[in-house]
């Protein structure tokens, strides 16, 4: 049976990699009925279910991971990651704390970068209390990107929106913080190097965001997310590396080529000659044709 689990657990891990998040979710499934006492299946479940927005059964998933398994570092990181798309933000960075606190290293910067969007969350809504539930103002954060909406006539203040980025070793997340919005007030046109959004905000005006990215990705299975308190747009890389930056030219290293023996640019090619740098006259080695230098030397002395 525990055979069968691991079978079944590979097969639905395969099928997350690949993106069928159906088929994971199903093989997973078995694989918890096959062995209820792994905590790795029920963590690697609650993520499926995070990515297919189930973030009820995810944050079911993920306590269960933990119950079985207190140390479970991708257990807590998406509990963590269903309270915050359950809109807890204060539970959601109380988690991310703590998995800061456990010192994982190989999710470390998950838990900081997560606490990092619950400290934005958490700041804009302080600000909307105390504008009385008006218009939200900026919050800037670390990585994050302020636009600047273009005025509109009888608007008192242009709204400013706030956009952040981030990313895994296969893909780039990109989060704009507009509230209340709907799939058809969203259009996203993605290339290869661009990205460009187009959205009517609840307020009447129109938004649009360009961006020219600082490297390819492939727009096939890119996706577009519209959610109650943001937009997501999620990018998969055409190369699995890491971008210095969203927009800007790809940083490329520069080569030395060196000629071909035989070319005719290795034949122009000039190599000093080691004689002329000696600070004394040794016996050379070499026949004489071997270095015209030393024969001119030689030819002096004679006169």
């Amino acid at each position: 049976v525990v055979h069968m689990a691991e079978e079944l657990f590979s097969e639905g891990k395969a099928a997350l990699e690949s993106g069928d998040l159906p088929a994971a979710l199903s093989k997973l499934t078995e694989a918890i009925e096959a062995n209820s006492s792994e905590a790795l299946y029920r963590s690697t479940r609650a993520q499926v279910n995070s990515a297919m927005e189930k973030h009820e059964d995810a944050l079911a998933d993920a306590i269960a991971a933990l119950e079985l398994d207190s140390k479970n570092g991708t257990g807590l990181l998406q509990k963590g990651i269903a309270f915050f798309n359950l809109e807890k933000y204060e539970d959601a960075r109380a988690v991310f704390e703590e998995g800061i606190a456990s010192e994982n290293p190989d999710l470390s910067n998950s838990f900081k970068t997560w606490k990092r969007k619950c400290d934005a969350e958490l700041d804009m809504e302080k600000q909307e209390e105390e504008n009385g539930g008006g218009t939200e103002g900026p919050v800037i954060g670390i990585g994050s990107v302020e636009e600047k909406e273009e005025p509109v006539q009888l608007q008192a203040a242009s709204p400013k929106i706030r956009y952040d980025w981030y990313q895994t070793e296969q893909h780039v997340i990109i989060t704009i913080m507009i509230k209340n919005m709907t799939k058809d007030d969203v259009q996203v046109h993605f290339t290869e190097r661009t990205v460009s959004v187009a959205a009517r905000l609840p307020s009447g005006s129109d938004y649009s965001l360009e961006l020219d990215l600082q490297h390819s990705v492939q727009t096939q299975r890119c996706v577009t997310k519209v959610v109650a308190t943001k937009i997501e747009l999620k990018m998969p890389k055409v190369e699995a590396a890491r971008w210095t930056s969203l927009e800007g030219e790809p940083q490329i290293a520069k080569i030395k080529q060196i000629p071909a023996p035989g070319s005719a640019a290795a034949a122009a090619a000039v190599i000093p000659c080691l004689y002329r740098t000696l600070p004394f006259r040794p016996r050379s080695p070499f026949p004489r044709t071997a270095c015209r230098c030393r024969a001119r030397v030689r030819r002096r002395r004679r006169r």
